[in-house]
């Protein structure tokens, strides 16, 4: 009998996926920032953000708003601040503000982001299919101030805010501005060994 105890696993496996699942449970429970990412009004910094507005044979489709964290972002070099202001009509299940903040992102990149197109053309039997995207490209500093925000006698979610946004600069410039930051970083770590 003594034998059998010797090999018996400490734990059942059968009990191993519950266990599992409990200890995932109380980490989440316990680290609650763990389980979603932080958005960029709580982080700040910089992020890359990107417009894209897709027509099909000359209507609008869809438009796509990309925000990501932009460490180290070199092609952007002319920052100002912008007054924007955004809306948002009530959607089930949308913070309403979060919804208006992207829309004057939207506004903002398509004012004064960096601009491309592409574009298709197929011919089919029905017809000719013409489907473009325009892309617009800048960096924004968060946090943004925000001045006013709140519901409109319409029913729309609005808010006032300044940011610092800086277009991407041209693609020619890209390998200038890429030895300029190179350049820029050795020297910063050069002169941090001799602090």
């Amino acid at each position: 009998m003594d034998r059998k105890r010797k090999n018996a696993p400490l734990i059942q496996a059968s009990v191993l996926p519950s266990l599992f699942s409990a200890l995932a449970a109380a980490i989440f429970l316990v680290f609650p920032g763990a389980a979603a990412p932080a958005s960029p009004e709580r982080v700040g910094g910089l992020y890359y953000a990107r417009f894209d507005m897709k027509t099909v044979n000359g209507v609008v489709t869809r438009g796509n708003l990309l925000i990501v964290p932009a460490k180290g972002e070199y092609r952007a070099t002319d920052f100002k601040v912008y007054r924007i202001n955004g809306f948002s009509e009530p959607e089930p299940g949308v913070d309403p503000e979060s919804a208006a903040r992207h829309d004057a992102v939207s506004k903002l990149l398509i004012a004064n982001g960096l601009k491309s197109v592409e574009n298709r053309n197929t011919s089919l039997k029905t017809g000719a299919h013409d489907e473009t995207v325009v892309s617009y490209e800048g960096v924004v500093r968060y946090p943004a101030l925000i001045h006013e925000k709140g519901y409109t006698g319409r029913n729309r979610y609005a808010v006032d805010m300044e940011i610092q946004f800086s277009p991407i600069s041209h693609p020619d410039q890209w390998g200038r501005l890429s030895l300029k930051h190179k350049l820029s970083k050795t020297m910063d770590n050069i002169i941090s060994i001799f602090k």
